[in-house]
């Protein structure tokens, strides 16, 4: 088996056929669809068993388990040489496995694939996806590089080296498993929607908004901390959660953040851990997106400047 495409389900019954239905009309073939119900409440099952077809292959747990034990039991579970993630709610391109198998095929140094992706429903826009390995190992410091229903991963990868999700970083386990797979291999985005990811008040990420603010900030600090071996600060650990959730400074933090922002840079020159005018250039764009003081912004830019010459 080529593929294991992985679909957790839980009370997704509403929009659940569409999403089985764009599975079953990939143009790639060699693939199982293994569907995990973590005991919904709802008519899941009954859409689920609407479908007789060979490729699908139907768990479910004796109880409500949760996403990440859900996970775990599909990753060890899978037969596929490839495990591609799939949302109960979300709608594949009819290429998306061909693409993706093809790009793994190619590129043995790559373990982790993600895509691009159109947002649909309550909101509208195709979402933005840094490319490179390197670029995706710098941006892990700010966010995470992945969009967590487009990924096809190694399960050669996953297995040899035990890599499971972490119940310890639940609510945003796909960023901790980023964050370590990154140790272990290299992470490339397609540049190319290949899923349609529906977006709704019932989301994961919107219901456990800030449970998911919380634990993303300690994975960010302990991959800072990983990759630089540098003692962070309270302080600096709150301007970096600022800096990252689009929070507005004070007046008193601009100089915080301007030094924060200018230590990382530092750190990693006498490093060399990543690309150093990459690196900077990340620090300079993240100034862009996320700083709303003007001030702040061309200190960075300034320094950033100087350090190209």
């Amino acid at each position: 088996m080529k593929v294991t495409v992985l679909m957790p389900v839980y009370n997704g019954g509403e929009c659940l056929k569409q999403a089985i239905e764009s599975i079953l009309s990939q143009s790639f073939t060699d693939y199982e669809l293994l569907i995990i119900n973590d005991a919904s409440i709802d008519d899941s099952e009954k859409v689920i068993k609407s479908f007789i077809d060979p490729r699908i292959r139907y768990l479910k747990n004796d109880g409500n388990k949760g996403l990440v034990e859900t996970l775990n039991l599909g990753l060890r579970e899978a037969t596929g040489q490839y495990i591609a993630r799939m949302d109960q709610d979300d709608i594949c391109h009819n290429d998306r496995l061909k693409l993706q198998v093809k790009f793994l095929d190619s590129h043995a140094e790559i373990g982790v694939c993600g895509t691009g992706a159109h947002m649909f429903g309550d909101r509208n826009f195709n979402m933005f996806v840094f490319e490179s390995s390197k670029e995706i190992a710098i941006q892990l410091i700010f966010n995470s590089p992945l969009i967590h229903p487009t990924v096809m991963l190694r399960k050669e990868l996953l297995d040899k080296n035990n890599l499971r999700y972490d119940p310890l970083f639940s609510h945003a386990e796909d960023f901790a498993f980023w964050a370590e797979l990154s140790k272990w291999t290299q992470i490339y985005n397609i540049p190319q929607v290949l899923i349609n990811y529906r977006w709704h008040q019932t989301n994961y990420s919107t219901t456990k908004f800030e449970e998911q603010r919380v634990v993303s900030n300690s994975i960010r600090i302990k991959y800072i901390t990983d990759s630089f071996g540098i003692n962070i600060s309270e302080a600096e650990i709150g301007i970096h959660k600022k800096i990252c959730e689009l929070d507005i400074f004070k007046e008193n933090e601009i100089t915080e953040a301007y030094n924060w922002l200018i230590k990382l840079v530092n750190v990693n020159n006498g490093s060399n851990k990543f690309d150093e005018k990459l690196f900077s250039w990340f620090i300079s764009f993240t100034g862009k997106k996320y700083w709303s003081i003007v001030t702040a912004l061309f200190k960075v830019l300034k320094f950033i400047t100087a350090t190209w010459r």
